[in-house]
């Protein structure tokens, strides 16, 4: 009778520390922690005749308790649930094909996933009762966010000579936060007066991956373009690096993106998804719930011991990825391939993947632009200025001067 009053409190137990993972949305650990302490509790309040095993269980439920107001303290307010934290909500005013809110994306076999085809999704973002941006996305027939040549709102005449250019890259390529007609991609060919034609294909949470699974699938040619493009840009983040690698935190967004690994020959290849086997499966399904934990996610170590840091291979891994997708760009079209690398405060970055990024690629020769001299003109002045308030992310002033930069970027290299 015992065993199966004990056997009944496990699985009892057990799923009340399942329910608080799937349901308690801020720091679900910090009630795990509290309910096991009490649970200690109660059962040595219960124990009379043996003292040390008391003893154990009540010092144990101490160690408990500590650990439960370390993650409230790293959890802050707001991780709390007692100050106002960024909310995105995203409303599908037309459907193409059928999105999952408040995602704007769907499945998608070559990517993970994706823009949904011929949808206008508004995406609103909010800090308690204040509005941080209000606007729309819009995606063609090929889930590409609108540029001038397939947008109903520009007015922008095209001429009879121009150039393609495809863009990779994630939300800062993408335009996270901006109107369609405020992207950087849009801008440069509205500036061009439609000499360069714009094909987006960023998406949030995108990396480098994303861009050489499209090139060596050959969605390029499956989108319906009038000619082939002439010219590849991707904005590249230090941060990319965690995303080709699918660490902490991209695999609780995106495990069904397109895995890359160093072979042998040190040349990347491609071994399926992130999740492609049962194994992965469910040490993503693991790693997931873990990273709910403010004491895990915010240590070092226990990062380390989970194997969520950087490591060597990995940045190996993200310079391999674009050399690879620059090969294939330029052998397969003839065109020029271009970086933009975003530093973390525009006109400088000291962090170590930053410096490894830049000092890689230009020992490789691949063409980069750096962001201290697409914002020249500093003058002390803060980047907030070219960040959407509260959220970080290029706001139309940055694009503006992206925008501008590139045009003469290209005018110069290209001889227009």
């Amino acid at each position: 009778m015992m065993v199966v009053q004990r056997l009944i409190f496990f699985i009892l137990a057990l799923l009340w520390f399942v329910g608080l993972l799937a349901f308690i949305e801020n720091a679900p650990y910090l009630y795990i922690f509290l309910s096991l302490f009490c649970m200690m509790i109660f059962r040595a309040l219960k124990i009379k005749k043996f003292p040390i095993k008391k003893a154990i269980l009540t010092n144990l439920a101490a160690v408990i308790l500590a650990l439960a107001l370390a993650e409230a303290y790293l959890a802050g307010w707001e991780g709390l649930g007692l100050s106002p934290k960024l909310v995105q909500n995203n409303i599908l005013l037309e459907k193409g094909v059928l999105a999952t809110e408040p995602n704007i994306s769907v499945m998608d076999d070559v990517r993970g996933y994706a823009l949904a085809k011929n949808s206008k999704i508004r995406s609103v973002e909010t800090l308690g009762n204040k509005t941080i941006y209000d606007v729309v996305y819009t995606a063609n027939q090929h889930g590409l966010r609108v540029a001038p040549h397939n947008s109903k709102e520009s007015s922008v005449i095209l001429p009879k000579h121009y150039q393609n250019v495809v863009f990779f890259g994630c939300s800062c390529t993408f335009g996270e936060g901006v109107q369609d007609h405020e992207t950087w991609p849009y801008l440069l060919e509205e500036k061009s007066g439609g000499r360069y034609q714009s094909y987006n294909f960023a998406m949030e949470g995108y990396g480098p991956h994303q861009m050489l699974r499209i090139l060596e699938t050959g969605l390029l040619d499956d989108i319906m373009m009038d000619k082939q493009p002439s010219i590849a840009i991707y904005l590249a983040l230090p941060q990319h690096i965690i995303r080709s690698s699918c660490k902490y935190p991209y695999f609780t967004w995106d495990v069904n993106g397109p895995r890359y690994v160093l072979n042998s020959r040190h040349e990347v290849e491609y071994m399926g998804k992130f999740n492609e086997t049962l194994f992965l499966k469910l040490k993503f399904m693991i790693f997931q719930q873990l990273s709910k934990s403010y004491l895990i996610s915010e240590s070092f170590w226990i990062k380390e011991l989970l194997g969520w840091n950087i490591y060597q291979v990995d940045k190996e891994t993200f310079i391999e990825i674009i050399l690879k997708a620059r090969e294939i760009f330029c052998q397969k079209f003839n065109g020029k391939f271009y970086v933009i690398l975003w530093a973390n405060d525009i006109w400088s970055d000291e962090s170590d993947e930053y410096k490894y990024v830049a000092a890689e690629l230009q020992k490789r020769q691949v063409h980069v632009i750096d962001t201290k001299d697409i914002f020249a003109n500093r003058n002390h002045i803060n980047k907030e200025i070219y960040q959407i308030n509260y959220d970080g992310h290029p706001n139309p002033l940055a694009y503006q001067k992206v925008a501008e930069y590139m045009l003469n970027y290209l005018n110069v290299n290209l001889g227009e």
